[in-house]
């Protein structure tokens, strides 16, 4: 399964702001699994803010789990979009939601999880 471990707001200066998200994959089987890469989406209070990818995801072993952090970027217009939205409420923090499909290659179906939880905006 993947469960998120650690998902915040990056400090920067720029319109969009970067989160850090990090993700915990656990491999229940009695072999290594060999990840190909992990397409993921994330939306925070209902709203998509960030779709992407990634291949830098190293083996897990059999009947361990492994670390990968991502580092996602929205695009402008879901940017200001969720922003404007958050900024009516005033919130000190957020409700959001990860979809993550990881490919563990070309003739197995890729492995779809997802997760839910609060992250702060205190470091917008």
């Amino acid at each position: 399964g993947v469960t998120v471990t650690s998902f915040r707001a990056l400090p920067g200066s720029s319109l969009a702001p970067q989160f850090e998200i990090g993700l915990k994959i656990d491999n229940p089987n009695p072999i290594p699994l060999s990840i190909d890469g992990i397409s993921y989406a994330v939306s925070l209070e209902g709203e998509s803010l960030v779709t992407g990818m990634t291949q830098e995801v190293s083996p897990i072993e059999r009947y361990g789990s492994g670390e990968v952090t991502i580092t996602a970027a929205p695009d402008l217009a879901s940017t200001v979009r969720v922003i404007t939205g958050l900024l009516g409420g005033r919130k000190a923090s957020v409700n959001y939601a990860l979809e993550a499909a990881l490919d563990v290659g070309r003739f197995l179906p890729a492995i779809k999880e997802s997760d839910a939880g609060v992250v702060s905006l205190s470091n917008l």
